[in-house]
C-alpha cells in the first residue's frame, strides 16, 4: 500500500529469520548462521537497487554499501510506541 506498483512488479521479499538449530549455540551452529548474514550481504550487493525494511541490521550495511534504502517511519512509529 506504501510501494509503488511498479516497484513490487520486480520486488524480491527476503527474511532475516533465521531458526537456531542448536541451543545453546555450537560453534558449528554460529558458523551456519554467519555463512547465511555473509549470503544475505552478497546478494544486496549483487543484485539490490532499493532495499525497503524496517530493520535496521538490514538498512546500515546495505547504506555502506550505497544501495538506496527506505526506512519506513510507520514500523519505527510501532516500536518506539509500542
Amino acid at each position: 500500500r506504501f510501494i509503488p506498483a511498479h516497484l513490487l512488479e520486480n520486488a524480491e521479499f527476503i527474511t532475516h529469520a533465521e531458526k537456531i538449530l542448536e541451543y545453546p549455540m555450537s560453534d558449528r551452529e554460529n558458523n551456519r548462521l554467519d555463512e547465511r548474514a555473509k549470503t544475505l550481504l552478497t546478494q544486496y550487493r549483487d543484485e539490490a537497487t532499493l532495499v525497503v525494511t524496517g530493520r535496521l541490521h538490514a538498512a546500515l550495511p546495505c547504506l555502506a554499501m550505497g544501495i538506496p534504502v527506505i526506512l519506513p517511519a510507520i514500523i519505527w512509529t510501532f516500536v518506539l510506541n509500542g
